[in-house]
Protein backbone atom coordinates (compact mmCIF):
# COMPACT_ATOMS: atom_id res chain seq x y z
CA UNK A 1 0.00 0.00 0.00
CA UNK A 2 1.25 3.44 -0.58
CA UNK A 3 0.75 6.74 1.23
CA UNK A 4 -3.04 7.14 0.28
CA UNK A 5 -3.68 3.27 0.94
CA UNK A 6 -3.73 2.45 -2.70
CA UNK A 7 -2.33 -0.64 -4.09
CA UNK A 8 0.87 -0.56 -5.04
CA UNK A 9 2.43 -2.54 -8.49
CA UNK A 10 5.63 -4.10 -8.05
CA UNK A 11 7.53 -5.01 -10.95
CA UNK A 12 10.19 -7.64 -11.33
CA UNK A 13 11.69 -7.67 -14.33
CA UNK A 14 14.42 -9.12 -14.36
CA UNK A 15 16.05 -10.68 -17.96
CA UNK A 16 17.11 -14.29 -18.09
CA UNK A 17 19.02 -15.75 -21.14
CA UNK A 18 15.85 -16.47 -23.53
CA UNK A 19 15.21 -12.59 -23.34
CA UNK A 20 19.31 -12.02 -24.33
CA UNK A 21 19.09 -15.04 -26.68
CA UNK A 22 15.81 -13.60 -28.41
CA UNK A 23 17.52 -9.90 -28.90
CA UNK A 24 20.61 -11.94 -30.31
CA UNK A 25 18.09 -13.79 -32.91
CA UNK A 26 16.07 -10.25 -33.97
CA UNK A 27 19.85 -8.10 -34.42
CA UNK A 28 20.73 -11.09 -37.02
CA UNK A 29 17.73 -10.79 -38.70
CA UNK A 30 17.70 -7.88 -38.92
CA UNK A 31 21.55 -6.96 -39.78
CA UNK A 32 20.47 -10.23 -42.55
CA UNK A 33 17.80 -8.73 -44.08
CA UNK A 34 19.19 -5.03 -44.35
CA UNK A 35 23.31 -5.73 -44.95
CA UNK A 36 23.04 -5.13 -48.48
CA UNK A 37 20.64 -1.71 -48.12
CA UNK A 38 22.67 0.98 -49.30
CA UNK A 39 20.98 3.36 -47.07
CA UNK A 40 20.81 2.09 -43.74
CA UNK A 41 24.20 1.64 -41.46
CA UNK A 42 23.16 -0.62 -38.71
CA UNK A 43 24.92 -1.05 -35.81
CA UNK A 44 24.72 -4.58 -33.75
CA UNK A 45 23.98 -4.13 -29.79
CA UNK A 46 25.24 -7.08 -28.23
CA UNK A 47 25.60 -5.45 -25.07
CA UNK A 48 23.61 -7.92 -22.01
CA UNK A 49 21.22 -4.17 -21.51
CA UNK A 50 17.44 -3.92 -23.22
CA UNK A 51 16.38 -0.66 -21.77
CA UNK A 52 12.82 0.48 -21.92
CA UNK A 53 11.95 3.65 -23.49
CA UNK A 54 8.86 4.64 -20.80
CA UNK A 55 5.93 5.69 -23.72
CA UNK A 56 3.03 4.96 -21.72
CA UNK A 57 -0.04 4.50 -22.72
CA UNK A 58 -3.43 3.29 -22.98
CA UNK A 59 -4.65 5.19 -19.53
CA UNK A 60 -7.46 6.56 -20.86
CA UNK A 61 -8.02 4.78 -24.28
CA UNK A 62 -10.15 6.09 -27.13
CA UNK A 63 -13.53 4.19 -27.87
CA UNK A 64 -16.62 4.46 -29.24
CA UNK A 65 -18.52 3.97 -26.12
CA UNK A 66 -17.38 4.70 -22.52
CA UNK A 67 -18.05 1.29 -21.70
CA UNK A 68 -14.89 0.21 -23.02
CA UNK A 69 -12.64 4.06 -22.83
CA UNK A 70 -12.47 7.01 -21.53
CA UNK A 71 -12.32 9.48 -24.95
CA UNK A 72 -14.46 9.29 -27.71
CA UNK A 73 -12.76 9.36 -31.34
CA UNK A 74 -12.36 13.27 -30.89
CA UNK A 75 -10.06 12.85 -28.03
CA UNK A 76 -13.47 14.10 -25.33
CA UNK A 77 -13.69 12.41 -21.96
CA UNK A 78 -17.25 10.38 -21.89
CA UNK A 79 -19.84 12.35 -19.93
CA UNK A 80 -17.85 15.42 -19.03
CA UNK A 81 -18.21 18.81 -20.86
CA UNK A 82 -15.28 20.87 -22.20
CA UNK A 83 -13.00 18.20 -21.53
CA UNK A 84 -10.43 16.73 -23.59
CA UNK A 85 -6.80 14.70 -23.62
CA UNK A 86 -4.53 14.37 -26.12
CA UNK A 87 -1.41 12.22 -25.70
CA UNK A 88 -0.29 8.65 -25.61
CA UNK A 89 -2.49 7.49 -22.97
CA UNK A 90 -5.79 7.40 -25.54
CA UNK A 91 -3.69 5.35 -27.87
CA UNK A 92 -5.73 1.54 -27.83
CA UNK A 93 -2.18 0.24 -28.10
CA UNK A 94 1.49 0.46 -28.45
CA UNK A 95 4.10 -0.13 -31.17
CA UNK A 96 7.67 -0.85 -30.86
CA UNK A 97 8.51 2.81 -32.08
CA UNK A 98 8.53 6.04 -30.14
CA UNK A 99 4.99 7.11 -30.62
CA UNK A 100 5.84 11.15 -31.01
CA UNK A 101 4.62 11.65 -34.70
CA UNK A 102 1.28 9.82 -33.88
CA UNK A 103 1.38 12.02 -30.93
CA UNK A 104 1.67 14.98 -33.11
CA UNK A 105 -1.05 14.32 -35.90
CA UNK A 106 -3.20 12.95 -32.97
CA UNK A 107 -2.74 16.68 -30.93
CA UNK A 108 -3.32 18.69 -34.46
CA UNK A 109 -6.30 16.67 -35.60
CA UNK A 110 -7.95 17.74 -32.01
CA UNK A 111 -6.42 21.36 -32.38
CA UNK A 112 -8.24 21.80 -35.35
CA UNK A 113 -11.90 19.89 -34.31
CA UNK A 114 -11.86 22.38 -31.21
CA UNK A 115 -11.40 25.25 -33.47
CA UNK A 116 -14.25 24.28 -35.22
CA UNK A 117 -16.66 23.98 -32.53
Amino acid sequence: MDYLEQNSAIVDWRLNDLDYRTQEVWINSFFEKFKEHKNIIFFENYKRKIGDCSHHSGTTRMSFDKTRGVVDSNCKVFDVKNLYISGNSVFRTSGSANPGFTNIALSIKLGDYINNL
